[in-house]
């Protein structure tokens, strides 16, 4: 918090909320309460993703190079037993059945394993999907959303975004045609508790707007 003593130690000018407010964004800083623990960096995201994907990733190939290479071996002991068959019926026989268990084991082991990738893979996906959720609550709260409405609006902004149209551009458009939905810059910056109590007009029509903008029905009073 170093950074703050060049505002509360300069001379000759005013220690108020508005000063705090304009020196905070002539600076480019920005406040954030975290004690929630409830806003996750952009790039902290990112970092758990490509770790998580890439650990998924070593362990996927790892389980698929043991498969093939246990495939080849049986296969190779396959084709230089059946050339032994030959020596008499009998033991033909005998050796024929032995080698029909031993791939019927291995063809089950195959499929447990085969299992096993779709499971880490669908784990994946899911870990996926959990990462790029978190970095969208993120980004909403960053652009000045209220964290009451953060589930609601990430689910209704997500369902807009395509190839060419980004989770960020959906989230722009959004922010520009439903202001009232989030804080202004001053209230976003600050740490300090409001203490202008509630105004349930206020309330009640940003709630009216916020549901405009989710494409919901007006609330039956």
């Amino acid at each position: 918090m170093d950074f703050l003593k060049e505002f509360f130690e300069a001379e000759g000018t005013d220690k108020n909320f508005e000063a705090f407010g304009k020196w905070i964004k002539e600076k480019g800083f920005k406040l954030a309460d975290l004690s929630k623990g409830e806003y996750e960096a952009k790039a902290k995201v990112e970092r758990q993703l490509k770790e998580m994907e890439e650990k998924l990733s070593a362990e996927f190939t790892a389980k698929e190079a043991t498969l093939k290479e246990e495939l080849a071996k049986k296969e190779a002991e396959f084709a230089e037993k059946e050339k032994q068959t030959t020596s008499t019926l009998t033991e033909g026989e005998k050796l024929s059945k032995e080698l029909r268990a031993e791939l019927e084991k291995l063809t089950k082991k195959h499929e447990t394993t085969m299992k096993d990738v779709e499971k880490l893979r669908l784990e994946s996906d899911e870990a996926k999907k959990q990462s790029v959720i978190a970095e969208r609550r993120a980004l909403y709260i960053e652009a000045g959303g209220k964290q009451k409405n953060v589930q609601r609006d990430v689910n209704y902004l997500s369902a807009q975004v395509t190839n060419d149209l980004s989770f960020e551009a959906v989230l722009e458009t959004y922010k520009k045609e439903n202001p009232d939905v989030f804080t202004s810059e001053q209230t976003k910056v600050s740490t300090l508790p409001d203490l202008k109590g509630g105004n349930k007009e206020a309330e009640d029509k940003e709630l009216a707007a916020a549901r405009r903008g989710a494409g919901l029905p007006p609330e039956k009073p």
